[in-house]
């Protein structure tokens, strides 16, 4: 039976129409994305701030599901900044000062960031469950390779770098008919687990498995201007002035940096930053609602 006769996949194509209200894009993105190599179709980074809200977590967890009942898989990695500093907060352990959106991690540190993952990852999966999605956890696998992050003058503990990744897990998860689900914990050949970025994760994956769309899940909705309104299209020359003019900073400016440098070495990826309610349309339509960020 082809997947476009179940039941599951008319009750998919049905709620993504309502999104979008085009049934015209909905084909033509379809049948786009199944001339790619399936692990080729797209690359979902979340951040943890959408996991932590109910109503957002519900609207990705639904629109994932809807993809695995499509037939798409998109590799999916999440972040746990809120997760981890509750964690911190819990386990009654000084939070650090972040040092360049990097957050210093000693050994105590280490337990609340492995907490705050593991919360978050479980938050997402069980909701992708709950809603029918076909998801397996990559949290046992060790998809980061990693090494002891090293910069001169400052102390970051345990924060790692990525040395490579481990892509059969995904492959296999992929075969079975289920979205990759990943933290971005890495670990090294020894068995040191690393506090990473998940951010910094994004470069390695995009390099290893060539996705044609990368998206960058942030209830901010995309990048502000100096108005606080959302840019629909920003190329990166854009990106670098509203760096050097502080209108984006923090995390959003760690993420719109590594979009730039993705960007420069893979020009025809599309990357986008949207809110959760708009994951869809990032997908199946030409216009999006968030940010496209072009070359």
């Amino acid at each position: 039976m082809k997947i476009e006769d179940s039941f599951k996949f008319s009750d998919a194509y049905a709620i993504v129409q309502e999104k979008i209200g085009s049934n015209d894009s909905i084909k033509k993105y379809l049948d786009t994305f199944r001339s790619y190599a399936p692990s080729q179709f797209a690359i979902i980074k979340i951040g943890g701030e959408s996991i932590e809200d109910p109503s957002s977590l519900k609207e990705i967890a639904i629109s994932l599901s809807c993809l695995s009942s499509l037939g798409l898989y998109p590799i999916v990695i999440h972040g746990a900044n809120p997760q981890i500093d509750a964690a911190y907060r819990t386990m009654g352990i000084l939070k650090p000062e972040k040092i360049n959106g990097i957050r210093p991690t000693t050994k105590e540190g280490l337990r609340a960031v492995e907490h705050g993952f593991a919360d978050a990852h479980g938050k997402l999966y069980t909701a992708i469950c709950d809603n029918d999605g076909k998801v397996k956890s990559m949290h046992n696998e060790h998809i980061f390779r990693a090494k002891k992050l090293i910069i001169p003058g400052k102390k970051l503990g345990y924060v790692g770098e990525v040395t490579g990744i481990d892509r059969e897990p995904i492959e296999d998860a992929i075969s079975e008919g289920k979205i990759p689900l990943s933290w971005t914990l890495g670990y090294s050949d020894d068995g040191q687990v690393y506090n990473i970025n998940s951010d910094h994760t994004l470069p390695y994956l995009v390099d290893e498995f060539g996705p044609r769309k990368l998206i960058l899940v942030n209830e901010r909705g995309g990048v502000l201007d100096e108005n606080g309104q959302i840019i629909s299209e920003i190329d990166i020359a854009g990106i670098e002035y509203l760096q050097k003019t502080s209108v984006v900073n923090g995390g959003m400016g760690i993420k719109t940096s590594i979009a730039a440098d993705i960007k420069r070495k893979h020009p025809d990826i599309m990357i986008e930053v949207a809110a959760s309610k708009y994951l869809l349309h990032e997908l199946f339509t030409d216009e999006g609602h968030g940010t496209l960020i072009r070359r």
